[in-house]
């Protein structure tokens, strides 16, 4: 019933196409079926016998701190190996001695552990991961059957699954990324308020991008889409017999929407920059005594420099000047270049999630490294230690609480590519002249998710670039 409602919004077939001596057409439901298989298909291979989500995360190397019972058990039972019990007096004396040795040796101890399937899905987040990588996987198959299936032009229908995938999807990546910076317990009050002020001024900076830049620079057809939503609602208004149809809409309106998207994207993209570049630090630049132990391998330090840069060179591809102008490229190839080069982005970034999430766990072991054999550390008075050593404590243990929200931060910038993507090849380029009486005309789709998908690639190239920025000169550390 669900598949034969979404269908009966987009037919298969436009009647102007329809020819008298052909036999009827197939059903919405009949179009839709390839889709609603595979994706079937993919919450039975995603979820029921294999949880795609616990793969990408198993096996990771999580540090902690040994427990300070039990290293006491250990280090009495070594004292008392056959020796004779002493007197009260000498086991108070003992005691005093051992507590003062015990407590600085437990922190010059360091236990490692390994994620499994049982202990992720109780770690905080985890279901929004899961959603995550579902409606990831769940998006791309539907996007490579309608292109594999778009030579049919009965199945371009079904393309309808397609569309509220990518935008449910959409959503939920946007709405992950608020419940996680919301939760105040998990989120610096820093990382909160800096999100909050880069969303303001992203408004504020999308509405004199869209008013003041030339067409001939940037020219995300904002005009045209407002231009083909007048004529759409009126025409539907008029089905109704409405005797006063509405007026032009004005190209204003569809900018202010524009610019409100751009603030609430530019304000959940902050938090996975900036830990994305700090994961990108510690894998590709560790300390010199660690390159032995985090070093990662070479491939994988090359994707991970790949993950950073293009982003940037994404932007290029909707500047005109820059390509089409001197290469002399036509607009049809540009776009193709813009939703291939996002597509190829999005799989970058989730395949990059085991890297990730095993640096950040990597950062508590820098931490530990340095509050124990560092230079710093060895400079610390006694009050200052014991503060280290509390707060080291504290950073292995919500590291390893936290796995979680990293990986949503790392699959939720990835599956807002993905779905801006999907949205702009399939309501933007192969189903333009399909459905010529929708509600919402192609060209809509084409101009938001158009502007929103390089909206946010600016966002992300410009917090990465200053993350970076700031690392190199020193004013933020690796941990």
């Amino acid at each position: 019933p669900l598949a034969r409602f979404i269908c009966s919004s987009f037919p298969a077939q436009p009647a102007a196409l329809a020819q008298p001596e052909m036999t009827s057409s197939p059903s919405g439901f009949v179009v839709c079926m390839p889709y609603v298989a595979i994706t079937l298909l993919t919450v039975a291979l995603t979820n029921f016998k294999w949880s795609l989500s616990c793969i990408f995360l198993n096996n990771l190397t999580v540090y902690k701190i040994p427990d300070k019972d039990m290293l006491k058990d250990q280090q009495e039972k070594a004292n008392n190996k056959g020796v004779k019990p002493p007197s009260a007096a000498r086991q108070r004396k003992n005691a005093a001695k051992m507590n003062s040795k015990l407590k600085e040796k437990i922190y010059n101890q360091l236990a490692i552990a390994a994620t499994s399937k049982e202990g992720l899905m109780q770690r905080l987040f985890f279901a929004e991961y899961d959603k995550l990588v579902f409606f990831f996987v769940a998006v791309l198959v539907n996007l490579c059957a309608f292109q594999m299936l778009s030579y049919h032009r009965e199945h371009q229908g079904g393309g309808a699954v397609l569309t509220c995938l990518a935008l449910v999807a959409l959503g939920t990546g946007i709405v992950s990324l608020l419940t996680t910076q919301l939760q105040t317990l998990v989120s610096p009050r820093a990382e909160r308020i800096t999100s909050v002020l880069v969303g303001a001024a992203s408004v504020l900076v999308a509405i004199l991008l869209l008013v003041l830049v030339p067409r001939e620079v940037l020219d995300f057809e904002v005009d045209t889409a407002a231009a083909a939503l007048t004529t759409s609602l009126q025409t539907t208004l008029m089905k109704f017999d409405m005797s006063n149809p509405i007026g032009e809409v004005p190209v204003f309106y569809l900018q202010t929407f524009l610019a409100i998207m751009a603030g609430l994207i530019g304000g959940v993209t902050v938090a996975p920059a900036v830990r994305s570049v700090r994961c990108y630090m510690v894998a590709t630049s560790p300390p010199e005594w660690a390159e032995a132990h985090l070093g990662e391998p070479m491939w994988i330090k090359l994707l991970m420099h790949l993950n950073i840069v293009l982003p940037m060179a994404i932007i290029v591809l909707w500047v005109k000047p820059l390509l089409e102008q001197p290469l002399e490229i036509s607009p049809n190839l540009t776009l193709y270049l813009q939703i291939g080069a996002s597509i190829f982005a999005s799989v970058l970034q989730l395949s990059l999630i085991r890297p990730q999430v095993q640096s950040y766990l990597d950062s508590g072991l820098v931490a530990w490294y340095e509050r124990c054999y560092g230079v710093q550390g060895a400079q610390m008075s006694t009050a200052e230690r014991d503060f280290q050593n509390t707060g080291v404590r504290l950073m292995l243990e919500l590291n390893s609480t936290l796995i979680c929200k990293i990986a949503v931060q790392t699959v939720a910038p990835a599956i807002m590519l993905l779905s801006c993507a999907a949205l702009l090849w399939h309501k933007g380029v192969e189903t333009k002249d399909v459905h010529p009486t929708s509600l919402v005309p192609p060209v809509v789709f084409k101009a938001v998710f158009s502007f929103l998908l390089w909206w946010y690639c600016v966002v992300w190239s410009t917090v990465a670039g200053t993350t970076l920025a700031l690392f190199r000169i020193g004013y933020i550390l690796h941990y």
